[in-house]
């Protein structure tokens, strides 16, 4: 798996040189169908040799030979989706499952092709859960079906932290007797609170932590507690959240797994939508947004892009202009979303796939 930053080197290393680009789709329903997969590449690398230029036939060829050597590899990840390789006439540069649907694309050009990657990238983001009750906190990681508890962050309430809490008495195994007064209840509520806002508080610091790479959290367990944990976490993070009220403390792994990619889904569209209506929002008075192609290729000259929006359906239809603009986006450093849901219906209805939010407005 790629990281952002291994994108950028493979860019600025193969800019000038011919690239062998493969994305294959590999998730099948029918296992009859298993290995489509193979005629499909085949047919895909014979139609782009065709079109080959006789002064590069040479490295194609070598490339495609290096290409072979690789594909054995295919689909040793479980939960894979989809398998890519950037392949020279000198070999492999990368090759490696990912957790993402990939249509199946070869293409021959200089530098590896990136656009479709961006949609791997935002697929692979891991999902954090938290599952809360008034006394503790288990957290767990959620990437690629793949489901690990976090034991070292597992957070509880430090009794020796609570206000009015006799925790000598307890240890000399004296009996404390429960407040049997509305007075004595309020009491024990308000330490239970206070408890409760020291769990919440280092909670908070390492969820925040660990979402520092944009990694969705889920909160659940009990309700009343995970939703005073959920509102503690910081205001940089609060797009990234989501309460799973259906979620228990003691949910098995199966449930928080199915948990995790469902709140992962709801918040990318969510987001998704979220982006784009503040785009459009930019779009007023002010110029500060670039809308379908001509308009975001000219904002991207400018070097004026920080965010551009497209969509899974652009990408695919639009090959070339698509990564003419994903390469573009990426070397002025601007944030790339590939949209979906009725983020990208929408963005493909009124803009062709693409926009782009601008830093300042271009004329």
């Amino acid at each position: 798996m790629l990281t952002l930053s291994d994108i950028h080197n493979l860019l600025r290393e193969l800019s000038n040189r011919k690239v062998l680009s493969v994305y294959i789709e590999t998730r099948v329903t029918n296992p009859a169908m298993r290995d489509a997969w193979r005629l499909s590449l085949s047919h895909a690398l014979r139609d782009l040799a065709a079109g080959i230029p006789p002064d590069e036939r040479a490295d194609f060829e070598r490339a495609k030979a290096a290409l072979d050597g690789v594909v054995p590899q295919l689909g040793g990840t479980p939960g894979a989706d989809g398998w890519t390789a950037f392949v020279t006439a000198d070999g492999a540069t990368h090759a490696a499952d990912v957790p993402a649907r990939c249509p199946t694309l070869v293409a021959w050009r200089d530098g590896p092709v990136v656009a479709p990657y961006m949609r791997v990238l935002k697929e692979f983001q891991p999902v954090i859960v938290a599952l809360v009750d008034s006394r503790s906190a288990r957290i767990y990681r959620y990437a690629w079906g793949t489901l690990s508890e976090l034991p070292e962050l597992a957070i509880t309430v430090d009794e020796h932290t609570v206000p009015g809490t006799d925790s000598g008495a307890r240890r000399s195994g004296k009996a404390i007797g429960a407040p049997r007064s509305v007075t004595g209840t309020e009491e024990a509520r308000t330490r239970q609170l206070a408890a409760f806002k020291g769990l919440a508080t280092r909670l908070s610091a390492h969820l925040a932590e660990l979402a520092v790479n944009g990694a969705w959290i889920v909160v659940g367990g009990t309700r009343e507690w995970a939703r005073m944990a959920s509102e503690a976490l910081p205001p940089h993070v609060a797009d990234h959240v989501s309460i799973a009220t259906t979620l228990d403390h003691d949910a098995t792994s199966l449930e928080i797994m199915e948990a995790a990619k469902h709140a992962a889904s709801s918040l990318r569209a969510t987001r998704g939508k979220a982006l784009l209506q503040s785009l459009l929002d930019h779009s007023g008075a002010l110029g500060r947004a670039a809308t379908g192609l001509p308009g975001t290729q000219r904002a991207l000259r400018a070097s004026a892009v920080d965010l551009l929006l497209v969509s899974p359906e652009f990408v695919q239809a639009e090959a070339d202009d698509a990564e003419e603009i994903v390469r573009a986006a990426l070397l002025q450093g601007a944030e790339i979303e590939v949209v979906s849901g009725d983020a990208s219906s929408r963005l493909n209805r009124d803009s062709g796939g693409v926009a782009a939010r601008l830093r300042f407005a271009v004329r």
